[in-house]
């Protein structure tokens, strides 16, 4: 017996010790080491920062991302993730992905603080128009507080991805800023939505029935589908806006773009809409730490531009 429990405790030993060099490989080759863990050494991040102090809920925190290798004041970014419908968070598996703090230090290593908020998602926030409370109070606390941290509330950006595309081009050209936030667009410097809907009735038609399900659900009736869908709420007095695709993303989102991008040209305004070459739609946020990130260069430019 004796031989026996010596050879099960050295294979055990051994199957240990494989086990944390398999973790070991698996974080170096994890995403997260390249868009976030590396470049966040060059920023101070302040977590945790509840925007309704009222409220346990852990959605209603946002993660300030600040630049050490520049002085302030800075422009700012307020940044709206994705997932809505298939919910997601601020730390999405960030110790393997990077999402979504890699948008924060990319930003912040560019010279730009970065707030990443959360907010309740489907089904916890029972419509978009709570969700849109969230993000609403949100900026409320980033306009309030930013200064606070060395941001120019003068100068504050909302970026958002995929579902948070949507809802920032729905609090650039609606009402919902005013009424959720007590803000109005003019507020802020510019909205950009990176690979982002505009057009909920469109985009039903294309997607699975329990997707378009909990879509109708969140927008409540057919006039919610309208209120919700920024391409038919445009205007010609939208602020500026930058609309970013990958060619590589899903037809339906492609699809989504160009037909807001066509709706824009219509009207006119201050707007650009750019289509990536080789991104897909994780793509757009996944890679904005690379530094040769196109993404994140037409972010920059167009903060520059409207500073």
């Amino acid at each position: 017996m004796a031989p026996a429990r010596r050879l099960i405790q050295h294979v055990s030993r051994w199957l240990r010790i494989a086990g944390a060099l398999a973790a070991l490989l698996l974080l170096l080759l994890a995403p997260s080491l390249r868009n976030y863990y590396l470049p966040r050494r060059t920023v101070r991040i302040v977590p945790d920062l509840r925007y309704l102090p009222d409220s346990v809920n852990p959605r209603h925190v946002l993660d300030l991302y600040l630049p050490t290798l520049t002085v302030g004041s800075w422009p700012v970014a307020v940044f709206v993730h994705g997932g809505y419908w298939q919910p997601q968070d601020r730390r999405f598996f960030q110790p393997l992905t990077g999402l979504h703090g890699c948008v924060g230090v990319a930003l912040a290593n560019a010279g730009v603080a970065t707030a990443v908020i959360g907010y309740r998602q489907f089904p916890e926030a029972p419509s978009l128009a709570a969700a849109l409370d969230d993000v609403a109070s949100a900026l409320r606390y980033v306009v309030d507080h930013i200064e606070e941290y060395g941001g120019d509330r003068r100068r504050i950006f909302v970026i958002g991805h995929s579902a948070g595309g949507l809802l920032t081009q729905v609090l650039a050209v609606g009402r919902e800023l005013h009424e959720r936030g007590r803000l109005s667009p003019s507020d802020f410097r510019g909205f950009v939505s990176l690979g982002g809907l505009s057009d909920l009735p469109a985009f039903l038609p294309q997607v699975d029935g329990s997707l378009a399900q909990r879509i109708r659900q969140s927008a409540g009736d057919a006039s919610g589908l309208l209120r919700f869908s920024p391409r038919l709420q445009l205007r010609a007095e939208h602020p500026p806006l930058l609309l970013v695709v990958g060619d590589r993303e899903v037809p339906s989102l492609l699809a989504q773009h160009r037909a807001m991008s066509a709706a824009l040209h219509s009207v006119g305004g201050d707007f650009k809409t750019v289509e990536v070459a080789g991104l897909d739609h994780m793509d757009l946020v996944m890679k904005l730490a690379q530094r040769e990130s196109l993404v994140k260069n037409e972010i920059l430019n167009f903060i520059v531009r409207h500073r």
